[in-house]
């Protein structure tokens, strides 16, 4: 099933959508940020989940995407209400904003990276339609490896995007001495969570260099 056809499952029909992804929620029919977040394959955090903690420690730390008047520490006023109570009820607020008024793409955002339950980069690659390559560094056969290959091939001549742990003088050296390199890169970038720092640009380049797209959502 592909993407486009995901965010349409159970919604009314929209008539002709065109595009992948972040394309086709645009033409969704979603009242707020909740429905959309729904319809885009997300789960929404219970207020009892002990996933709160690590997302607050996490928001604290960030230097974007925060929700006006909390910095992650202090409610930003006189009361006691504890910062993860307040970022609860910043999501809470989020979530109901309605998105048919206004189509605030920063707000969805911020829902998207720390209102939800949290989703690692290889659970939302198969959500969209990716398949993770095999980052077994003892792999016995041929055709996985000749995967790796191809995208050691096309990671070479890419302009952006690329890993950093696959530098230039890692890039001389032959690819049976390269994919445990970008192999041990991959395992690590599939570990990140949607609420962790640079977990777009980690599925981005997961997308790019560590799984490949399936023939069905093509």
């Amino acid at each position: 099933m592909n993407t486009i056809a995901r965010g349409i499952i159970g919604l009314s029909a929209i008539g002709s959508v065109v595009g992948g992804g972040f394309a086709a929620s645009h033409y969704l029919s979603t009242d707020n940020i909740e429905s959309k977040l729904k319809a885009n394959g997300y789960q929404l955090l219970d207020k009892g989940s002990a996933d709160w903690n690590a997302i607050l420690t996490s928001y604290s730390k960030s230097s974007s995407l925060k929700f006006e008047g909390f910095d992650g520490t202090t409610s930003g006023s006189s009361t006691n209400t504890k910062p993860v109570d307040v970022l609860k009820q910043k999501c809470e607020e989020a979530l109901k904003f309605n998105l048919s008024k206004k189509d605030d793409k920063d707000l969805y955002k911020k829902a998207e990276k720390w209102c939800i339950k949290p989703q690692s980069v290889v659970e939302r690659l198969k959500y969209l339609g990716f398949e993770k390559l095999d980052t077994t560094t003892a792999n016995p056969e041929g055709d996985k490896d000749d995967a790796w290959d191809t995208k050691l091939s096309e990671h070479k001549v890419a302009k952006e995007n690329k890993l950093a742990e696959i530098t230039t003088d890692i890039e001389k050296k032959p690819n049976k001495e390269q994919r445990p390199v970008i192999k041990k890169a991959c395992a690590e970038i599939f570990k990140k969570k949607t609420y962790e720092q640079e977990y777009e640009d980690s599925l981005a380049k997961a997308k790019l260099w560590c799984s490949n797209e399936t023939e069905k959502t093509k």
